[in-house]
């Protein structure tokens, strides 16, 4: 299961392509309007999806008829194309060897050669310059292959690199979440160390207010022990006195 912590950045920074944004506000300019807003125009013409048709550009049905005249002729035997096309098809095909456009012209092709032995002024040299100039864009076809296999494994060493720090960063985000579990044990440990130690103390306290207020208790017993010998002494005192004025002179 993965975290949103573990999840690559730029999977996270992924945006709409401009395409989608584009048709979302066509589509709610045309609740819009639908709705009766007023707008300095009252239709949409969505061309977002490069269908021009849409648009209100005609096609080009005339150009699509004749290629296809060109590539297929059997077209122009069928009466399905207008007649204009089958006369563009028929004068362009006339100009080709074969009656077809898939057949080029040898003849044509050899004198669009830039080493052609036929033309005026060529000779050993210029095949020579078309194998050197040849070479040459071999070289650089070489050179650029390199340069992309170079940019690809560039690339990948990135890839690598960005898989290895995320590894890293991963590692480092769970030593601090594993030290904040600790610091939060020994925390919690700490407070309930505290708690007994208050215990305690309050516990102590409470003996201490029992023992002192025992002695108070024994003190106040003893104290009232005390009045009450001396309220007898008193008592004895006072009728030994009585008893004393009552008896008769000898």
């Amino acid at each position: 299961m993965l975290c949103l912590k573990e999840i690559n950045p730029n999977v996270k920074n992924m945006k709409d392509l401009d395409f989608f944004m584009i048709c979302k506000r066509a589509r709610q300019i045309t609740e819009e309007l639908r709705q009766g807003a007023k707008k300095p125009y009252q239709q949409v013409i969505n061309v977002s999806s490069g269908d021009p048709q849409r648009a209100g550009v005609k096609p080009l049905t005339f150009v699509r008829q004749v290629l296809s005249a060109c590539l297929y002729p059997e077209l122009l035997t069928r009466g399905s194309l207008p007649a204009d096309v089958r006369q563009r098809a028929q004068r362009i095909l006339g100009e080709c060897v074969g009656g077809s456009g898939l057949t080029p012209d040898k003849q044509q092709w050899q004198e669009k050669l830039p080493f052609n032995r036929k033309k005026p002024g060529a000779g050993p040299g210029s095949c020579r310059m078309g194998k050197r100039r040849g070479r040459g864009q071999e070289r650089r076809g070489e050179e650029r292959r390199g340069e992309r296999r170079g940019e690809e494994r560039r690339g990948e060493e990135r890839g690598r690199g960005g898989e290895r720090r995320g590894e890293e960063r991963r590692g480092e985000e769970r030593r601090e979440r594993r030290g904040e579990e600790r610091r939060g044990g020994e925390e919690r440990r700490g407070e309930e160390r505290r708690g007994m130690r208050r215990g305690e103390e309050r516990r102590g306290e409470e003996r201490r207010g029992e023992e002192r207020r025992g002695e108070e208790r024994r003190g106040e017993e003893r104290r009232r022990e005390e009045r009450r010998g001396e309220e007898r002494r008193g008592e004895e005192r006072r009728g030994e006195e009585r008893r004393g004025n009552h008896d008769p002179v000898g």
